[in-house]
């Protein structure tokens, strides 16, 4: 008699292993809508390794739940091997591949008046940042700039846009190897793409759904 197994949750394609580097402002059709000016080089930030998830049901720690609980569907970048000092024309050959995440914000804490508008302690909670579940080969997965991600909430469309990214996954990875090393990283491409001004933000109960085109990525 053939035995036949059960999936009963779908885990992060991901382990626990290092911090996660996410770029902001790197999107830009985004700059354009919210006038933010472009810097020359990538900004960015980190997100502890706990805050890695699976693409399932986050829960929400309860200084988090009424924060104003935001999403952002994301192009994330996978790196194979450690890199140092490593020129742009060469930076592809570091990357494994790429798959998708919700950059998980509690925005509140965020708010100038209250966080002096830092970005750490209102993106890094436990499982803040959501991945997969599937994980692209980067020579399958071909350019990101005709890629298109979009992000629902309860079946309702909030994101919908291509990956028309001002640094590229290459000139990311040379630039964050620049004087440090990169074993193993994952990079959020970081910063909302265009949606509605008037979305909701997500609220206990929601299902948050990421999807890309040309590729099966979801988070039910």
């Amino acid at each position: 008699m053939k035995k036949t197994d059960f999936v009963t949750q779908i885990l992060s394609p991901l382990p626990f292993e290092g911090d996660i580097i996410c770029i902001g402002t790197n999107y830009r059709e985004h700059a354009k809508e919210a006038n933010l000016p472009v810097p020359l080089d990538p900004v960015m930030w980190y997100k502890p390794r706990r805050a890695l998830a699976g693409p399932g049901e986050v829960p929400i720690p309860p200084i988090a739940a009424n924060g104003f609980l935001d999403y952002e569907g994301e192009l994330c970048i996978v790196l194979s091997r450690d890199a140092r000092d490593v020129k742009v024309e060469e930076a592809s050959d570091y990357i494994l591949g790429y798959t998708i995440g919700n950059d998980l914000t509690a925005r509140s804490y965020q708010d100038p008046k209250r966080g002096g508008g830092q970005f750490t302690r209102c993106k890094a909670y436990d499982g803040f940042a959501p991945l997969g579940p599937i994980l692209t080969n980067a020579k399958t997965f071909g350019g990101v700039g005709d890629k298109k991600i979009t992000t629902k909430v309860n079946d309702t469309v909030f994101q919908n846009s291509l990956c028309d990214l001002i640094h590229s996954p290459e000139t990311l990875v040379s630039f964050l190897s620049q004087g440090e090393l990169q074993y193993k990283k994952l990079f959020f491409s970081s910063h909302e793409l265009t949606r509605p001004r008037d979305n909701p933000a997500s609220r206990h109960g929601d299902y948050d759904r990421l999807a890309a085109r040309d590729w099966l990525f979801s988070e039910p």
